[in-house]
């Protein structure tokens, strides 16, 4: 990409068709066929985006430590459920038996 004139807002820039189709999310060029003189990309929306991610990306992996730490800790507490269940059964089905 290269600025070849100046305005009153910005700059003109040449870019090659490869660079428009990346700037704009594709892939290939040949994915581009709606441009034309006059068409907008909105740049900095795209840069907002892109920042936005990123910043999810550091809450995702503290997210991700917080529910590990749920599950590791929910390792530690279902033997002791299971067995409070079992227990629960089988007094149940001593009282049914003592009063059959």
């Amino acid at each position: 990409m290269k600025i070849i004139g100046k305005t009153n807002k910005g700059f003109i820039l040449e870019a090659e068709i490869r660079e428009v189709a990346k700037l704009i999310g594709h892939r290939y060029a040949s994915d581009v066929r709606d441009l034309d003189v006059g068409t907008e990309i909105e740049v900095s929306g795209m840069f907002e985006d892109l920042a936005d991610i990123r910043t999810m990306a550091a809450d995702r992996d503290h997210v991700k430590a917080t529910l590990l730490s749920i599950v590791e800790r929910l390792d530690l507490v279902e033997p002791v459920i299971q067995n409070l269940v079992t227990e629960a059964t089988k007094s149940k089905a001593k009282g049914e038996e003592s009063n059959d």
